[in-house]
């Protein structure tokens, strides 16, 4: 019978379609469930898991009303398993649930990427057939951003993020439908696995490949979500759709985050600030400047983010005690809160093995500790109830978990025992939501992703990579949509506000390091072609972002992943359609640092340098420190950079000036624009005295307050159909519940396109007649559009050279043609922090603005063809459009 839009095939209880059948009839049709008992695969198909009840039921719960078939199989040993398919009503969306009254022993298959339960396993399009499949998957870090994929499905689906690096599985049959799948419940503890076999494919989900057992009366679900064609859905409005019915099934409601309202400044991965104290004798000293220097130069942060360098790290550079350092804070955090009135957004990492909290270290708390890998999970609210109280005392706002797949991955019991990873992170949560604490998870998997979906205090998501100046970190539309989708605030990074900063520790150049396993290297720049003037292959292509998942292989940039050569390369013919041992591969003409420059300290620089930046030669070191011959060093790194001693009597020193040159912010408004049209958290990360201040109050009002769009920008259909991924996102914001204002950013598009409402995602912006222009750069040519007019947008070159386009609904009072351009000179030229309400009366065009006591602010309008400009100052807030005033 046909139920809602699903296929219930009744003779066959365990069979169902997950959306009725067109070109392909088996398409995500349904195997038989299975498990694995005492290691041995136990299923029905081989007559191992026999059907021993079936009946029909229905019902409600969050995501709404739902018919389903409720089946219990049972195994020769008693053990039962029990399915439930849920079909909601006119939402195209079916859970399914898995549950074992009884439990389950022995049920490891021994794959850490596997299942070892599978419920439901989907039928995938054939390869024989001509239909084109695609598929998109987030995987690993980031939200997926690290090893995220897609493609046409049988000719890259080695590329497929599934396991522990994936769980969320789109699919798309253009101009038919597109399916969003992920676990719902308990997705710490839920895998997918992809299985190829010939001209046919299957999608498993269940309980992970090594659990050791499932306690009794534990449940899993899995939620699949449908749009079709037929009803204008496109796959970006299935990836909506599906977050919402997770949201609801969640029920959760976020608790307030400050960091995500006001401008920040934030010390990471890429801030001038990072490890680096620069001229200053501490940090506190470095922070009360930085809070004095703003507040002279009337640059509005709000809240300072504090990264991994003020903690005390244990073996494996792991958490070992989350206090500052006294070299750091030689009064504590508190003393700086307290002076600047920062609230503070405080990192952390993985606890480390030898951690002073832990039982087993003479602490007081149960840990799990995984003494091979040297990381550690707390197994107690407890420890999260004291570590915040005391938290809270030096000024913490929000905690930033990071490394969260490196903990996952790298700690044993979350692989067996799986009810651990969901306990873990909602301990953590539940406490920090009971003190008002919110959340921000960084390098976080899918997994931990839907699970931050379901805690309050979870308000923000890492959707990059570390900013450390790269190319392409800025690159999240694609992310932020599902991050959005999942009710998470999405956040970019740090960046730099202006092009260079002085003294920065970043470079281009190879850094030669000596190890105990001998010399490495690294290189982080953009040169990406072979000595020999060959351009390098995607290392995308080739899946070696996957192999190396913790080196940064971004495109095609010249890397040493693995140490797999004695310095920076690339591949120039490579394939996943060849053995790799075919490949070819060259040396990259990269600059290097060892001979004649260092960076950041110098503490890893084996150079020539010899002479002193006082001209005086180096003498030998003589044993001192280990060292002999007579070159620029600074072992053990005692000093800010190298140095030698200069007389033989070894009493006088001087410093070395040879550091490699300084990597470059390539554009500083590309970074600033889509950290603020994300609609996270903004935090800039320059030298004080290097701050642009201009471009930071295109971010923000004069206090600091965010002006973002009502929903991030994010990527339209069109990214996800193409190969070549084109960064079109768009964005909507609407005021008083029904004038809706979009943007469409336009980056490294090589043509024009006409786009429908629909295909940009737009439908509300478009609905009617719009007036359109570009709002950055900013150009005074105007076009009205009329309803369901295709919107023509420009090619671009570069990054630098992006676009924004905004538009306005046209708004006809008495004759007169009317459309708001807002404030061009903000990035969200309409923002609900700035305009909360629109009003249309017969012979009035009114506009609320809300600012910060007697901040200027200057909103620009559109009447029959002229474009007018209207100031507010003091504390009017009222502006007439008809009359021209504010009043």
């Amino acid at each position: 019978m046909w139920i809602k839009g699903i296929v219930i095939l009744c003779t066959l209880a365990f069979s169902h379609a997950l959306i009725p059948p067109t070109e392909e009839p088996d398409a995500f049709t349904l195997q038989p469930p299975y498990l694995y008992e005492g290691g041995a695969r136990c299923s029905v198909d081989i007559g191992c898991l026999t059907l021993t009840n079936s009946s029909s039921v229905s019902g409600t719960d969050g995501i709404g009303q739902y018919v389903g078939i409720f089946n219990t199989h049972s195994t020769p040993l008693g053990t039962r398993m029990t399915t439930l398919a849920k079909v909601y009503d006119d939402l195209d969306v079916t859970v399914y649930e898995t549950s074992f009254p009884d439990g389950l022993e022995g049920c490891s298959m021994g794959d850490r990427n596997g299942v070892c339960t599978g419920y439901p396993v989907f039928n995938l399009v054939n390869a024989a057939s001509n239909t084109v499949f695609r598929y998109v998957t987030p995987g690993d870090s980031m939200t997926g951003w690290n090893l995220y994929s897609q493609g046409s499905f049988w000719s890259s689906y080695r590329q497929f993020r599934s396991g522990e690096m994936g769980g969320i599985a789109g699919f798309i049959i253009p101009d038919s439908y597109s399916v969003v799948m992920s676990a719902l419940q308990h997705p710490m503890a839920v895998n997918n696995w992809l299985d190829v076999n010939g001209t046919s494919a299957s999608l498993h989900y269940g309980v992970q490949g090594l659990a050791d057992s499932i306690p009794a009366g534990y449940s899993i679900s899995v939620i699949a979500v449908t749009g079709r064609r037929e009803s204008s859905t496109s796959f970006v409005s299935t990836v909506l759709k599906w977050g919402q019915s997770v949201q609801m099934k969640n029920d959760v409601v976020k608790i307030p985050d400050y960091t995500t309202e006001y401008l920040g400044y934030w010390t990471d991965n890429g801030a001038y600030y990072y490890y680096n104290n620069d001229h200053f004798e501490d940090y506190e000293k470095l922070i009360t400047s930085l809070n004095h220097f703003t507040i002279t130069q009337q640059i509005p942060i709000r809240y300072i983010q504090l990264d991994s360098w003020w903690y005390y790290k244990g073996v494996d550079n792991g958490v070992k005690n989350w206090t500052a350092r006294p070299d750091i804070f030689p009064h504590g955090i508190a003393p700086v809160h307290n002076a600047t009135g920062w609230p503070i957004l405080a990192h952390n990492r993985y606890f480390s093995s030898d951690n002073v909290y832990a039982s087993q270290n003479g602490g007081n708390y149960p840990f799990f500790i995984d003494e091979e890998n040297k990381k550690a999970v707390p197994l107690d609210k407890h420890f999260w109830d004291d570590l915040f109280d005391e938290a809270r005392q030096w000024g913490l706002s929000v905690y930033e978990q990071d490394w969260l797949d490196r903990e996952y991955e790298g700690v044993s019991a979350l692989h067996t025992n799986i009810t651990l990873g969901d306990d873990w992170l909602h301990n953590m949560a539940s406490s920090a939501a009971q003190r008002n604490i919110a959340v921000q998870y960084c390098m976080s998997l899918p997994r931990e992703a839907l699970h931050g979906a379901a805690e309050e205090a979870v308000t923000q998501i890492r959707v990059s990579d570390d900013y450390h100046l790269a190319t392409n970190q800025w690159r999240i539309g694609h992310t932020s949509l599902f991050a959005h989708a999942l009710g998470l605030k999405p956040y970019k990074d740090v960046f730099w506000t202006t092009e260079l900063n002085n003294n920065n520790p970043f470079t281009w150049c190879q850094v030669f390091q000596p190890t105990l396993q001998g010399i490495t290297t690294n290189y982080v720049g953009h040169i990406n072609v072979t000595e020999s003037g060959v351009p390098c292959v995607y290392w995308d292509s080739i899946d070696f972002r996957a192999q190396y998942p913790t080196y940064s292989l971004p495109e095609n940039f010249c890397r040493n992943p693995g140490m797999l050569h004695d310095r920076a390369f690339c591949f120039t013919n490579a394939s996943l359609d060849y053995p790799e041992e075919l490949w070819t591969w060259e040396y990259c003409d990269v600059p290097t640092c060892e001979t004649d420059c260092y960076v950041r300290e110098g503490r890893y620089y084996i150079g020539n340098q010899s002479v002193t930046e006082n001209g005086h030669n180096c003498v030998d070191w003589n044993g001192y420190f280990g060292l002999t011959g007579a070159r620029c060093r600074n072992p053990d790194g005692t000093e800010d950079r190298p140095w030698c001693f200069i007389t033989e009597d070894y009493t006088a020193i001087d410093f070395c000036d040879n550091k490699c040159p300084e990597a470059e912010e390539y554009s500083p408004d590309l970074q600033s624009a889509v950290a603020t049209l994300s609609a996270g958290p903004v935090g800039i990360g320059d030298k004080m005295e290097n701050i642009n201040r201009s471009l930071v109050f295109k971010s923000c009002r004069s206090d600091g307050k965010l002006l973002q769009p009502g929903k991030p920008l994010t990527a339209i259909d069109m990214y996800f159909l193409s190969d070549s991924r084109p960064n079109i996102w768009t964005s909507e914001t609407t005021i008083s519940s029904k004038y809706t204002f979009g943007l469409i950013f336009i980056a490294e598009v090589s043509q024009r396109y006409s786009l429908s409402a629909s295909e940009l995602n737009l439908e509300k912006s478009l609905s009617g007649t719009t007036l359109l222009w570009y709002n950055y750069p900013y150009i005074d040519q105007l076009t009205i559009y009329p309803s369901n007019t295709d919107i023509e947008t420009p090619k671009t070159g570069g990054f630098r050279n992006f676009v924004i386009l905004a538009t306005s609904p046209i708004f006809e009072i008495n004759g007169d043609t009317y459309a708001i351009l807002g404030e061009v000179d903000k990035w969200a030229h309409v923002s609900s922090t700035r305009i909360t309400d629109i009003t249309i009366e017969e012979q009035a065009f009114l506009v609320r603005i809300d600012k910060y006591s007697d901040e200027s602010v200057y909103m620009r309008f559109y009447k029959n063809g002229f474009i007018f400009e209207i100031a507010c100052s003091l504390n009017n807030n009222l502006i007439d459009v008809i009359a021209r005033t504010c009043s």
